[in-house]
């Protein structure tokens, strides 16, 4: 197998993926087929810092922003962090899992439309274009 991750210390554990499903999924890069599990080029990246626990909403009802990337399209948007993002173009976001799904569907380099909650609780919106996400 293809060990993917490992600890050290006292205490060892190794994780391994078998050699032939690694090969499907290089098969399945090679021939530029994307699936659910399958991203082939870059993200969509919003510039959004994300409360840790995935799926967290708040009362409001949407997806809180634990922070914003300085000068990232959240940030030329208007977000900042103690936002609320409550809807992605059409698409409704109740909790932070929802956002990420929301964000990538789109490709890098598509203008988005969304509304927010401020931390203060007046209802914003504004536009983005998003860019390419620096983690492959």
């Amino acid at each position: 197998g293809v060990t993917t991750a490992a600890s050290a210390g006292r205490e060892i554990n190794g994780y391994a993926v078998a050699i032939d499903d690694a090969l499907v999924v290089v098969e399945q890069i090679r021939s530029g087929e994307e699936s659910a599990t399958v991203r082939i080029g870059e993200s969509a990246f919003l510039g959004v810092q994300l409360p840790s626990g995935g799926g967290i909403g708040d009362d409001r009802g949407g997806a809180l922003i634990a922070g914003v990337t300085a000068g990232g399209p959240a940030a030329e948007a208007g977000l900042r962090a103690g936002d609320t993002v409550t809807r992605i173009g059409s698409v409704q976001v109740t909790n932070s899992e929802e956002l990420r799904e929301a964000i990538a569907a789109f490709e890098p380099g598509q203008k988005i439309t969304l509304t927010w909650i401020t931390a203060a609780g007046s209802t914003e919106s504004g536009s983005a274009t998003l860019a390419a996400s620096a983690v492959a």
